[in-house]
């Protein structure tokens, strides 16, 4: 089975909008996602990730720090998800 490609998980992430193309987009993603556990548990991952970086206290801390540790989080859950992918 193939995977899905990183700019659709990245777009499917982070979706603010309901569109015609977001609607295509989650449609897809859920299908695939239903029969695909290992593209599942990735995405949940980083939604995990996502979730607690959001939550994560910015007192004292510059935002462009915040902006750094959430970008270097990030990119080690995508790099894991594409190594298991392998």
């Amino acid at each position: 089975m193939d995977h899905l490609p990183l700019d659709k998980i990245m777009r499917f992430i982070s979706l603010r909008e309901i569109d015609s193309e977001s609607i295509m987009l989650v449609t897809e993603v859920n299908k695939h996602i239903s029969e695909c556990a290992k593209c599942r548990d990735k995405i949940r991952s980083i939604q995990s990730t996502i979730d607690r970086l959001l939550g994560y206290s910015t007192n004292g801390t510059d935002d462009t720090d915040v902006e750094i540790i959430i970008d270097e989080q990030l990119d080690a859950d995508i790099s894991e998800f594409f190594k298991d992918l392998e």
